[in-house]
Formats: structure tokens, C-alpha cells, sequence
């Protein structure tokens, strides 16, 4: 699924809730506003973006440290599994959107029982909100539902770190089996204990995470700030020498927040990663090496690959040189090694050998302070200024009566909302507000009818029981208070107020400290993008936020020591649903359309993020290490100028539209012609005709009955021995000048009992149509002259099976296929005249930049004719050469052997374990102008006897490709320098793998692969000489 079905099925989600509130749209109705108590914020272009005084001391080029920063922050090599990157939970509206596998059953307070959904679930809007009343506007009304799960972003797997791989993106890791997050006993991807916030506008927050334990000053290493200290870096002197420093930068918590992340195994990290070995690997590879990057990206379009070669992937610039680009020398020019004897840091002159993993360059060791300054260098351009709300404040833009009405209520009209959410940031935990109403340390009564001391900015309103999360009341890594006010009243210094608030007020026993349970206020803009909302994601939409402000909050009996009392003003609302609606149309104004559809500065890479995995809460496919396979959803990059459609699936008016006499633009059309009739993904109204699919003719042919037709069979047989082979005939309609992106042949294993196998077979594209159903026997059946395009490994009984068989159908035609099995295990599948599971042909269509979907059903069986294929012009990609190289056999050329092999094996057992690496060279014709969308090297592991593999192995693109097939030794062999593409897992004999190369293959031009494991199980391919099928390249291009 493409992010745009992404955006719109999240638009038709929210847009199937029954309504609490009137629409808030700019143009809603025009309500009179009351009469204003407060003067409204002002617009967030008055307030100065806070910038560290010392700063020029760490960054000597600014805009040299948001680049930086930027490539960081959406790079999905800085995780362990080379999948996960900061902005996969940021990216929608600064937010997260998803609702599959997004449920933590309550972790914080070691719930590990789920309630509202389990792992690898999708949420609907009926879950929504967790805590459900009878009477939504009465907090003491009957609760019909409560859960203490918490919706929010998924990360990785639990897996333990063993260490890092450089050159390559993932991370040598151990599965740990998950007792929490697992299906059936198989890990599934982890889900964060706290919602997702946005981290636009966060630059003005002056302590962040929900519960503020990202310290206000940066020591560089961590995120506690000058809690810690021995936190030291690493300073180059005049001299040459390197000393360990303390460092002290403030105001930086956008730092302090970005590096702890970096270790934490619910966001990035195999457990026990340390950050200067995600340095030691960052450096070692290219920028954003797995994703497209715009040429007119604001910020990296200058080193996007893209500028040069339209489809290159990643920058031009390595990340050693964005650092001492972006940061003074004297924090990275040295050669000298660092390294952790017995845990003690120890700083040597170099030997001249190379470094081990263990062993770092002052660049690497002092990747924390990179990474938290770049990544706040980056944060700080994230201001979301130019909302409706900011134009009208400025004098350039007008809101409506309604939209005025809500901001009168919000300021003052009867409810609380900006004592919480204050000033032109919408939030009192901003840095502008201290001393200007709010103070770190401040006293305000309690539901109790204490005045107890808080922290500014912290609020317990009753979202959850305080006892679940205490929020800001709780402890840091380091087990110390995060509490102002506690630290206050327990005489612990708290030196990032010593220029804020000073001196501190008196806490004595006497005093009431009401602070657990209390978490950030987070800032309301652009908070129409970011649900599902509060620090538990419990809320689905904004009517259901103002829903529990109307009745004064959940839980005020448990939490009555802590709660705000502030909380209860807000139930002035209560009957009134206009003004809620008005409430709700105010804060829409709120929403800054740069964010909204992706633009300067909000603009950013592509992305492919994990949505759950196949299958469902009850079933997930074993990836062959006991984690779950993943399922990834592409977020198309944005260049400066934005995306056609917004993160809420709404249509950029200010995109091209359809109909101007130009085809082909950025996301324009969703038939590939100018059609004004038909806007495509610009309109939310497009009735583009659907590609219709059809399986017309499907049999199979028995070699022990070799004259005998199946073609009424309710089953397809395909099996080794005796040899029979599956024949199918689609035909596809109404593709036009559009683009086939993917196509799939859904098969059904038969329920009769055997049907299973250890091989479902391979799928061949064969050039024959001349074949009738009814007719045609082994003796008569056409050639199989296709390279194997899927082989799907074992089977079960009922299993659906899907064969890829998108390069084998670039558009409408009639085309036929065969399925033939190398195993004397046969499978069975359901045929047309089954009475269920029949096979289906599923296509999606769009143009170069978008796609849609359908699928379709089997026709019955109907009379039988003869089809003759036509010929279709389509790009060729062959394989030139294949070989491997042994390093026990360092002067052995394998050119012509059968198999090509990888093992990571050692040479301490001459001949039998030595270190296997295959190369292959492929070229590629027919693209011409045409932009390649895929390209995957297919090869079937051998069959023969410990061919299978618990890896698979990884390719690499390489740039030497002037080895011979018949000469490459590995004394000769190429240097592999490019990251890895694609990691496999498990392998089976027989079966057909496939490598996705795509990135490596723009366009017409011979190209070099690498294979390497870092497994000792060795994996055998068959090669070109080989019985069988042989290595194949498949190509998909687009207009």
C-alpha cells in the first residue's frame, strides 16, 4: 500500500465517525463570537526560536548542521534493523497515523495484558476512546468500556545487540524471544509505552518527552543533562592531544531528547547498542542510501544523487563530511583510537592497522554530540508559523465567526484551555513563557484544594489514573527525580534554571508537592494532523478531546491529590454543542498548510515505515530468525514545493491540475493522459475506470498420465515426480496508457488432505497461448521458456499463496503462465472450478508518482479458445557472469561450476568452512527515457544437500566491474564498497529468492553485485551453468 492510500484511508476513517460537534471548516457557518475576556495569543512569528549561546564553540556552519541533521533524522540505516528511522513516527504532521500494531498493553506501570486490541491488530474508529462513558458529557456516568493500553508508534523487535557491520545498515542482533509483543511466539515489532508527539515547534519547549526528562542543558553524551557527571567528550587540543571535557549547552533539550533514542530497544535499538557504535556504522555508510531524495528538497536537494541521476538513491556527500562540514575541528580532527579496556577509555596513537569494531576515531566517539546538535539544528527550522490563525493575528488573513467564536471560548468564554496551553507556541511548558505567567517551579491548586507546588508547564488533568504513569513525578534513566518542584523540595540543584528562575522558592514539609501523574502540555498546533491525542493516544479525534474537557476530565477520585484543579472549568460547555463545534473550528486554524502538504521546511526524503505485519492478530509469518516479516508503506518523498496531497488525504489546489496540456507531473493524473475529466490524486472525486483482471483458463498436465486433459479439475497439481505442471491464461483490460506497478496471481492451496508441501513451486511467464483448456495434455502442453518469477516456499493446507508476477505484465493483453515444482513433495491448488479459493489476478495501475489498486475475481468456466499472445516491448535485463570466491582457496577461480555460494565461515578448516563470497554482472536495454520502478535479481537455491540457509545472504552494488568470470580469484576479487540492498533470511532448497536491486539500476548499463552472509551456514545458488533455473534480472519501468 502506497502512503496515499495511507492518507486516504485514514481521511475515510475519520470521516466515517458519527459527528459530536458541527463542521469546523473555513467556510462553516458564521456563529457571532462572544465577547473576548483575554487578549489571544499572538501570532508564532513574534517569538524568537531559542538558540544556545555557546553554539558557534560546537557548529561552525549552521545550515552545514541542519543538512546534517536532516539526513539523520529520516535515514532508516541509524536503526539496528536498518528499517527504522526518527522520522517513522513523525511522519504525519510531525505525528504518527497508523492503527496497525500500534497497542501497548501499559508497560510504564508493568501492565502486560492488552485490552483494546493485541499485537499486530488494527485499530478502528469503535476502539476509540479508550475510556468510554454512557454519558459522554458526565465523567460519573456508566463506563461502558476502560482500557490502560496506550496507542502509539511501533519500532523495533526485541533482539540483543552483538555488534555492528560496516558497510552494511543492519546490525548483528540475536532475537529475544518477546513475552509481551509476539504472535503465536513470534516477535512482532515493539510499541512505544508513551503517544507520539510532533516534534515541530518542540524547538520552544523547554524540557521534552511527555515527561520532560529531556534536559534543558546538553552534556553531549546524554540526555540528563548535568545530572550526570562523568558525561564527557572528546577535545582535540592545540597540541594534537584529545582530552575527555564536560560540556554544558543550553537551551538544547531537543538534543538531550534525540540521543538517549538512539540506544532504546522501543524506538531504534537491538538491546545494548551504544552510540558510539551507531557512529563507528553511520560514518561507514552513504547518506540515506535506501531512499530517494528530491533534487528540490529544501534542505539536502543540493546532495541528493537524484540531481544527476534521476532515480540514484541517497547523497552525494558521505557523513564524514557533512560532520566536518557542519562542526569545528577540534571536536573530530584527530587520528587517534579510542577504546574501552575493561570498560576504562583509553586514547592511543593509531598503529597504521585498521580499526577493529571495537576501536573508534574521535569522529565516532563523539557521535552523540553530533547527533543531538545536528538533530536540534534540523528540529529548530520546524516552525509551523504561517497557520490561518498566525495570518489573522499578523493582520494578513481573517478567520470566520466561528472560527472567532472558538478562539474567544479557548482565551476565556467559560473554559480553561489556555491556562495549559498558553501563548503563541499553545503550550506552558514553551521556554517564551517563563516569566511571562508561567515559572518551572509555581504553585496552583489542586482537585484537592491544595495550592501545591508544580512544575510550569506539567499538567494532571485525569487522562489515566495516576497511578499508571506519573509522568513528570517519575525518575530518569539514572534513577533521579525529573521533578522540579520534588527536586526543589529534596535540595537537589537544578542548574538549568539558574538563569530562568532564580532564586527557587522554599518547599518545606509544610508544603503540598502535587506532581505525579502530571505530564507536558503538548503544543496545540497543527493538532488537527496529529491524532490520535494525550500522552495514552486514547482519543481519535478532536470532538472526543473536547468531549472529555466538557465533562472535567476521567479519574478525578484517583488522582484528586494531583489533579488540576483547572480541569473542572471547562465543563461550561456541557449542552452546548455549538460551541464546542466552535472550539473545534478554532483549532483547525491552527494547522499550518506547509505542514499539511509537505512543504519547505516540512518536506523531507522518502520513507518506508512499518504498518504491522502480514497476516493478523493471529497469525504472522515467521521471517526464519522468530521475528515477524514486515510490512512496509511508502511515504513518498517531498521536494520544497510539497506534496499534491495533503498528510489528511486533502487536494493541493496549488498543484498542477489536469487537463493543462502536460502529462506526467508529480502526482498529477491517475490514468497517465491529460484528462480534465479525471483529476487522479489532485481531487478526492476521481472515477478513473478500474483495470479489470481476469483468470479465463487454468489446467494442469500429468507426465504418468500423458494424454490425459485436466481442464475440469477442481485442483492444479504441481510436483516433481511424477512431473506435473500447472498452465494459467489472464487476460487484463482496461490498463490504457497507465502503468502495471505491481501484479499478483492469488492461488489458494487445496483443503484435500495432502495438498501441502514443502514447495509450492515456481511461476514462469511462457511465451505460448496456443493452448485450449479442455484439450491440451502433457503430451501437447507449451514449453516453459520463462525465467522463474516467484517460488513461495512451503505451503499449508487452505494457505493463500501469491505469486509476483509484475514484470510479466506491463499493461492489457492476454498473458499465460506455468508453475512447475524441482520437489517430489507436490502441492495442490484450487481451480476456476473450485467452489472457493479460486485463483485471482490482482493489478495495481497509476503513473510515474502514483498508484491505485484493485482485485479481481476468477470468471467461471466458459467455453475454451485459443489465444495468441501478442509481443510486447519490454526492457531486458540479463546476467552476464556469475562465480564466487573461497578464501581457503585464495587462488581457485569457480567460473564454471553449477552453484555460486556465500558463507562466512573461517579458513581453520581448509576447504570446507572458508569465507564464500558470489559476484555476479548484469546488464541492462530497453529503458531508454523511461524511469526504472523495479529491478530484482532472482536466483533458487540449489538442489542439493544443505543448500538451504538460515540467511540468505545480502547483495551489494559494487563499482569494480572489470573482474572476469573465468580469472576472479579471491586474491583478485573486487572490493564490496556499496551498502546492502536487500538482507534475506531463511532459504529453502528449490527455492526462488529474489533480491531487490532497485536502487542500483536507474537505467540501461551493466552493473556488478556482491552476495555476502555474515552467517556460517552457507547458502547455495544455482549459477549460469547450473541445472535448473538459472540467475534472472526483472525489470519494471514507467513512462
Amino acid at each position: 500500500m502506497t502512503i496515499r492510500t495511507l492518507k486516504r484511508s485514514f481521511a475515510l476513517l475519520l470521516a466515517s465517525l458519527a459527528p459530536v460537534v458541527l463542521s469546523g471548516g473555513r467556510t462553516g457557518a458564521q456563529v457571532p463570537p462572544p465577547a473576548p475576556t483575554t487578549l489571544p495569543p499572538a501570532s508564532l512569528k513574534t517569538v524568537p526560536v531559542p538558540k544556545p549561546a555557546n553554539l558557534p564553540d560546537f557548529v561552525r556552519d549552521e545550515a552545514a548542521a541542519v543538512a546534517l541533521g536532516k539526513a539523520l533524522f529520516w535515514d532508516m540505516q541509524l536503526s539496528s534493523d536498518g528499517i527504522q528511522s526518527c522520522g517513522s513516527c513523525h511522519f504525519h504532521g510531525g505525528a504518527d497515523n497508523r492503527l496497525k500494531n500500534q497497542v501497548n498493553p501499559g508497560t510504564i506501570h508493568a501492565a502486560t495484558t492488552f485490552q483494546v486490541a493485541g499485537p499486530n491488530a488494527t485499530l478502528t474508529p469503535a476502539n476509540f476512546p479508550l475510556h468510554r462513558l454512557a454519558n459522554p458529557d458526565d465523567r460519573l456516568s456508566a463506563v461502558l468500556f476502560d482500557a490502560d493500553d496506550v496507542v502509539s508508534s511501533q519500532s523495533v523487535t526485541l533482539r540483543s545487540f552483538n555488534d555492528i557491520i560496516p558497510g552494511k545498515a543492519e546490525e548483528n542482533c540475536t532475537v529475544t524471544p518477546d513475552p509481551i509483543f509476539n504472535v503465536g511466539g513470534v516477535n512482532v515489532r515493539r510499541v512505544q509505552p508513551r503517544n507520539t508527539p510532533t516534534m515541530i515547534n518542540t524547538v520552544f519547549t523547554f524540557r521534552n518527552f511527555w515527561d520532560g526528562r529531556g534536559n534543558a542543558i546538553f552534556n553531549g553524551v546524554d540526555g540528563t543533562g548535568a545530572r550526570n557527571p562523568n558525561a564527557r567528550v572528546l577535545q582535540v587540543q592545540a597540541d594534537g592531544s584529545v582530552l575527555p571535557v564536560a560540556v554544558s549547552i543550553f537551551p538544547a533539550s531537543l538534543a538531550s531528547q534525540a540521543v538517549p533514542v538512539l540506544g532504546s530497544n522501543f524506538a531504534l535499538a537491538c538491546t545494548g547498542r551504544t552510540v558510539n557504535k551507531v557512529g563507528k556504522k553511520m560514518l561507514s555508510l552513504t547518506p540515506l542510501a535506501k531512499q530517494w531524495v528530491s533534487p528540490t528538497d529544501s534542505v539536502l536537494g543540493l546532495l541528493a544523487k537524484s540531481r544527476t541521476t534521476p532515480r540514484a538513491h541517497g547523497l552525494t556527500q558521505s557523513y564524514v563530511t557533512m560532520i566536518q562540514n557542519a562542526f569545528q575541528p577540534k571536536w573530530w580532527n584527530s587520528d587517534k583510537v579510542v577504546t574501552f579496556p575493561a570498560g576504562v577509555r583509553t586514547i592511543s596513537a593509531p598503529t597504521g592497522a585498521p580499526l577493529t569494531t571495537s576501536q573508534f576515531t574521535v569522529m565516532e566517539q563523539n557521535f552523540s554530540l553530533f547527533f543531538g546538535l545536528a538533530i536540534q539544528e534540523y528540529e529548530s527550522t520546524l516552525v509551523s508559523d504561517d497557520s490561518p490563525f498566525d495570518r489573522f493575528m499578523d493582520g494578513t488573513g481573517t478567520l470566520t465567526a466561528q472560527e472567532q467564536a472558538g478562539l474567544n471560548i479557548f482565551t476565556a468564554g467559560g473554559s480553561a484551555c489556555a491556562e495549559c496551553h498558553a501563548s503563541a507556541t499553545f503550550t506552558a511548558a514553551s521556554t517564551n513563557n517563563f516569566g511571562n505567567g508561567v515559572d518551572p517551579i509555581e504553585q496552583r491548586p489542586t482537585a484537592a484544594g491544595a495550592n501545591a507546588f508544580h512544575d510550569g508547564g506539567f499538567f494532571n488533568i485525569g487522562v489515566r489514573p495516576t497511578a499508571e504513569d506519573i509522568g513528570v513525578g517519575g525518575n530518569n534513566p539514572a534513577g533521579q527525580p525529573i521533578s522540579f518542584a520534588r527536586r526543589d523540595f529534596l535540595g537537589l540543584a537544578i542548574p538549568e534554571l539558574a538563569t530562568v528562575q532564580n532564586p527557587l522558592p522554599v518547599i518545606t514539609a509544610a508544603d503540598v508537592v502535587a506532581v505525579d501523574g502530571a505530564v507536558k502540555a503538548p503544543t496545540l498546533r497543527n493538532i488537527e494532523l496529529t491524532g490520535p491525542y494525550m500522552h495514552n493516544g486514547g482519543m481519535l479525534t478532536l470532538d472526543q478531546v473536547v468531549e472529555f474537557y466538557t465533562r472535567g476530565g476521567d479519574f478525578a477520585d484517583a488522582n484528586v491529590d494531583n489533579l488540576d484543579a483547572k480541569i473542572n472549568g471547562v465543563g461550561a460547555l456541557v449542552g452546548k454543542p455549538d460551541q464546542r463545534a466552535n472550539v473545534v473550528a478554532f483549532l483547525k486554524t491552527l494547522t499550518d498548510d506547509r505542514v499539511r502538504f509537505e512543504s519547505a521546511p516540512f518536506d523531507h526524503p522518502q520513507l518506508f515505515v512499518p504498518n504491522g505485519h502480514p497476516g493478523t492478530a493471529a497469525a504472522v509469518t515467521n521471517d526464519g530468525t522468530g521475528q515477524a516479516t514486515d510490512q512496509l508503506v511508502e511515504v513518498p518523498a517531498s521536494g520544497a514545493a510539497g506534496s499534491c496531497v495533503g498528510v489528511d488525504g486533502t487536494p493541493n489546489f496549488a498543484c498542477p491540475v489536469c487537463g493543462d496540456g502536460h502529462v506526467n507531473r508529480a502526482t498529477e493524473q491517475c490514468d497517465g493522459a491529460d484528462s480534465a475529466l479525471c483529476p487522479g490524486a489532485c481531487r478526492p472525486d476521481c472515477t478513473c475506470p478500474a483495470p479489470v483482471a481476469t483468470v479465463e483458463a487454468d489446467t494442469f498436465v500429468d507426465a504418468s498420465l500423458p494424454a490425459k486433459n485436466n481442464g475440469l479439475s477442481k485442483v492444479l497439481e504441481v510436483d516433481g515426480s511424477p512431473v506435473k505442471q500447472t498452465l494459467l491464461r489472464v487476460r487484463v483490460s482496461g490498463v490504457g496508457a497507465r502503468v502495471v506497478t505491481a501484479a499478483s496471481l492469488r492461488m489458494q492451496v487445496s483443503t484435500v488432505t495432502n495438498s501441502q508441501s514443502v514447495s509450492g513451486g515456481s511461476i514462469h511467464r511462457i511465451s505460448s497461448c496456443a493452448w485450449n483448456e479442455g484439450t491440451v495434455t502433457f503430451n501437447t502442453r507449451p514449453a516453459i521458456d520463462g525465467p522463474a518469477l516467484a517460488s513461495p516456499g512451503a505451503v499449508l493446507l487452505g494457505q493463500p499463496v501469491e505469486f509476483d508476477v509484475t514484470g510479466a505484465i506491463p499493461g492489457d493483453g492476454v498473458y499465460c503462465f506455468a508453475i512447475d515444482n524441482l520437489s517430489t513433495d507436490g502441492a495442490r491448488y484450487n481451480s476456476r472450478e473450485a467452489a472457493t479459493g479460486k485463483p485471482q489476478l490482482v493489478l495495481a495501475v497509476g503513473d510515474a508518482a502514483s498508484t491505485m489498486s484493485t482485485t479481481t475475481t476468477t470468471t467461471p468456466p466458459a467455453p475454451t479458445t485459443t489465444t495468441t499472445l501478442p509481443p510486447t516491448a519490454t526492457p531486458v535485463g540479463t546476467v552476464l557472469a556469475d562465480t564466487y570466491v573461497q578464501s581457503d582457496l585464495a587462488s581457485t577461480n569457480f567460473g564454471t561450476k553449477p552453484q555460486i555460494f556465500v558463507d562466512n565461515g573461517t579458513a581453520t578448516n581448509p576447504g570446507t568452512t572458508g569465507v564464500q563470497r558470489s559476484f555476479l554482472r548484469v546488464s541492462v536495454s530497453g529503458v531508454g527515457i523511461k524511469h526504472m520502478t523495479g529491478a530484482h535479481l532472482k536466483l533458487q537455491v540449489a538442489s542439493i544437500t544443505n543448500s538451504g540457509s538460515v540467511a540468505g545472504g545480502s547483495i551489494h552494488a559494487i563499482t569494480n566491474c572489470s573482474w572476469g568470470e573465468t580469472a576472479v580469484t579471491w586474491n583478485t576479487q573486487p572490493t564490496i564498497d556499496g551498502p546492502a540492498l536487500a538482507t534475506l533470511g531463511a532459504v529453502t532448497a528449490g527455492q526462488i529468492v529474489d533480491f531487490d536491486v532497485t536502487p542500483a539500476i536507474p537505467g540501461d548499463g551493466t552493473y556488478c553485485f556482491a552476495i555476502d552472509t555474515t552467517s556460517t551456514d552457507s547458502a547455495i545458488y544455482t549459477s549460469r551453468e547450473g541445472t535448473g533455473q538459472k540467475p534472472a534480472l526483472t525489470l519494471t519501468v514507467a513512462p
